[in-house]
């Protein structure tokens, strides 16, 4: 299928996620923060999607969405958090 960054700090849910979407057939590259994101992003891994969390050390989401969007300005991106706010959320469009 599709390779797939998933960019999380908490492991549990990077190996979830990452799980989920091998056992889909996608191929996973994890990152455990946002700059480690941005390296995979900037580094042409031929990334087809971004999962990433919001809140992480080193960069946050927006910053792996802005780092995506200025290597692929289509590259699809999902941005995941555990805040319920409307401005994040707002931000991340």
């Amino acid at each position: 299928m599709g390779r797939v960054l998933v960019a999380d700090d908490d492991p549990l849910i990077r190996r979830l996620l990452g799980d989920c979407l091998h056992a889909g057939g996608h191929q996973v590259i994890s990152a455990a923060d946002g700059a480690e994101a941005i390296g995979v992003i900037t580094g042409n891994a031929n990334i087809d999607i971004v999962i990433t969390d919001y809140q992480m050390p080193r960069a946050d989401g927006i910053a792996v969405i802005s780092a995506a969007h200025r290597t692929d300005p289509n590259l699809p991106c999902i941005i995941v958090t555990a805040l319920n706010d409307l401005d994040v959320a707002t931000r991340a469009m």
